[in-house]
């Protein structure tokens, strides 16, 4: 659980973190049929990882991969997509909620 600087609330568990002298990788473990490329879902559950720790490893730069377990195949996902990703999930957060009467 991590609070992002604009009071966004971001629950999960991160499958597996490593960190080196200059930079972190985050892993996320997946099944199913693997793709080449990181759809949107998982872009924005990579992305929002990447902001909570972002302020917990200042000055390095935190990658993000998915595993497909199927056959141990890796996806790293693009930077600019997974801050694209962070952007539509911050503005959706920032969208008043309607509610039934």
């Amino acid at each position: 659980m991590a609070t992002l600087e604009n009071g966004v609330a971001v629950s999960g568990r991160i499958d597996r973190l490593a960190e080196t002298e200059d930079g972190v990788l985050i892993a996320d473990f997946k099944t199913g049929r693997p793709r080449a490329l990181v759809d949107a879902a998982r872009l924005r559950q990579l992305a929002l990882y990447r902001a909570a720790l972002t302020p917990l490893y200042p000055g390095k730069r935190i990658r993000c991969v998915i595993v497909w377990t199927q056959n141990a195949t890796v996806v790293e996902a693009d930077e600019a997509a997974l801050d694209d990703a962070l952007s539509a999930a911050l503005a959706e957060a920032a969208r008043p909620r309607l509610s039934a009467p």
